[in-house]
């Protein structure tokens, strides 16, 4: 066994955390006093906070990528890279018996809708056309599913990182700019 170390170059933002409020709030939406709009308003604020941060650290993961490039654009299988990053490269059901299973490829095509449902929040249809809204995003959503469950079970467990080599992926939140970073590997040199 081996180890390559490197050094973390850059931290990303922290990742937007879900909107919501504490049971116990005041504000706590009941029968009564619940208003959809204002629900509506932060869920689209909060998306497009989502987009504005996958946008962020997918620029840092490939920085061949231009601001202007979609995010699904890939130089050297950078977005299939990306994508099993973010959910650790693992599916929506972590199964005990083989962890080293890796995310099938059909989850990057969820991926696509995950992030396209994203963005149809962001332009407000529902403040449109409701009645398409609803029928676009349900329809986006089902789609969307399998990586919504996987990147559920990972979401806020660590911040994103790029290393002076160049290698990304998740570090513990205690983690600074500098830091060393190691890579376990196995191998005979």
């Amino acid at each position: 066994m081996g180890a390559a170390f490197d050094r973390v170059k850059t931290l990303a933002r922290m990742r937007p955390l879900l909107p919501g409020l504490e049971p116990m709030d005041e504000a706590w939406p009941t029968r009564n006093n619940f208003n959809i709009l204002e629900a509506f308003e932060s869920i689209t604020r909060y998306e497009t906070d989502m987009v504005h941060w996958l946008s962020e650290i997918r620029i840092l993961a490939d920085p061949t990528l231009r601001d202007s490039d979609d995010i699904m654009s890939s130089s050297h299988g950078s977005f299939e890279a990306f994508w099993r990053m973010l959910v650790y490269n693992r599916g929506p059901k972590f199964n005990y018996e083989s962890p080293d299973e890796e995310a099938p490829s059909c989850l990057g095509i969820s991926f696509e809708y995950w992030y396209k449902s994203k963005k149809l929040i962001m332009e407000r249809l529902w403040q449109k056309e409701f009645l398409e809204y609803v029928s676009s995003s349900h329809s986006m959503n089902m789609r969307a599913r399998p990586f919504e469950d996987a990147e559920s079970r990972v979401r806020d467990a660590r911040r994103f990182f790029v290393t002076e080599c160049g290698r990304f992926g998740w570090v513990p939140f205690r983690t600074q700019e500098g830091d060393r970073d190691s890579d376990y590997h196995e191998g005979t040199g």
